[in-house]
């Protein structure tokens, strides 16, 4: 007889899976041995189980008495994420979808969404630190940005970073925060509903081998490829390789330990994301947002490294034209990202290196969704590699990928 389950069944089930090795049940010993729960084991794994059941439950059906919005609304089940086709098919289907709501219109009052259906890109408005501010208008007090929706597979429960920029300290504030910021709700959610909402996003994954590593399984292992040429783009992804410079780790999200740009993300103390107009091919990758510039007062104690030392770092940043005059840094950005975090120029343009698992099933691509295929998206590295020929390193004198590569990389993406 074949079993069938209602995705809540399903999501207490695969809770108690997993919490049974955890708390040293009968699976973790030896076969044909078992071991009894005492009673605080039992009713932890059950209160568990409960807590990832509620916060599926809020996550798909909860507006907080808002617009109409719930956390599923942009974090479908199938990717975590939405492409700019999910965006279309939901419009075409009923254009007065929750997700069609004037905060994320054209114009702020519904008339139009062109943005979000060709790039589904959702609106952010963040305050500017008091020591930072706009070129071209010095009294504003926050900027607006356009970014992707970040998927809810696999970086939850394995990525202690929580947004592009960082900002976020837990789940609970970035959830609290999400829903402030898109909800408009008129009920403020507790503590309590936040900690079961990041429950259940923590047991969202893309991949079997993801979920048992979050539960303490082995590190998920590159996969060897079956083709000639995925055989050939696995190479790239070997640490301190072409691609393995900046995606290693057991997430694929870490610099190697010869990554060249190694100092300067430990003087940041954030795993830098280059991407966008971050190494200059917006001209051939066009952002969702304005390039700005923006201007900072060098602090007087030589915190700022940029201040303090311009002939080191300023030809690694040279495609922000930054300008040193009179104790004034002004930097030109497409989104500030970490700047606005740390409150220096600094941080400007940097963010989280994503993890590659499941990158096949995410497009569109980068903190902006610019790149819309991974040939897009290993194309714009291409072009990196040629601006800042310093991490072409791994090519062995080359400064530039051959077409071959392009594909061989690109095969092997499919693959993770």
């Amino acid at each position: 007889m074949q079993l069938k389950f209602n995705s809540h069944q399903g999501v207490f089930l695969a809770c108690l899976f997993f919490l049974v090795p955890l708390l040293g049940a009968g699976a973790a010993g030896c076969v044909g041995q078992e071991e009894e729960w005492n009673p605080e084991e039992a009713v932890a794994v059950a209160a568990q189980a409960h807590r990832v059941q509620s916060g599926e439950q809020l996550f798909e059906r909860e507006t907080f008495g808002g617009n109409g919005r719930r956390c599923a609304t942009c974090h479908s089940e199938e990717t975590g994420t939405l492409s700019p086709a999910d965006v279309q098919r939901r419009y075409a289907a009923n254009p007065h979808d929750p997700l069609f709501r004037p905060i994320d219109s054209d114009d702020g009052v519904g008339n139009s969404y062109t943005r979000l259906l060709n790039e589904a890109t959702i609106r952010y408005e963040f305050p500017l630190p008091p020591n930072i501010w706009l070129h071209d208008d010095p009294a504003a007090t926050s900027v607006t940005v356009f970014r992707g929706i970040a998927s809810t597979k696999n970086s939850p429960a394995l990525d202690p970073l929580i947004t592009f920029d960082t900002r976020e300290p837990d789940l609970e504030t970035q959830a609290a925060n999400a829903i402030l910021a898109h909800f408009e709700p008129t009920v403020t959610p507790t503590r309590r509903q936040l900690e079961k909402i990041a429950d259940y996003e923590r047991t969202l994954f893309s991949s079997r081998e993801l979920r048992r590593y979050a539960h303490g399984g082995p590190e998920p292992e590159l996969p060897r490829g079956c083709t000639p040429s995925e055989k050939r783009g696995r190479k790239h992804f070997l640490p301190n390789q072409l691609c393995g410079q900046c995606h290693s780790g057991p997430m694929l999200n870490t610099a190697s330990d010869q990554f060249v740009l190694g100092p300067f993300l430990r003087i940041t103390g954030v795993l830098a994301g280059f991407s966008g107009e971050v190494l200059g091919t917006t001209e051939t990758r066009p952002t969702p947002n304005p390039m700005r510039r923006y201007d900072m007062v060098c602090p007087s104690d030589g915190s700022s490294f940029l201040c303090s030392d311009p002939d080191q770092f300023f030809p690694l940043i040279a495609v922000y034209q930054p300008r040193l005059e009179n104790g004034i840094l002004s930097m030109l950005a497409a989104d500030p990202a970490y700047a606005l975090v740390l409150g220096s120029l600094d941080g400007l343009g940097d963010g989280k290196t994503t993890s590659l698992w499941g990158i096949n099933e995410t497009a569109p691509y980068f903190h902006d969704n610019s790149a819309h295929t991974l040939e897009d998206v290993v194309h714009h590295y291409k072009l990196v590699f040629e601006a800042a020929p310093i991490l072409a390193t791994p090519l062995g004198g080359r400064t530039t990928m051959t077409a071959q590569e392009e594909a061989d990389i690109v095969a092997y993406m499919k693959l993770l």
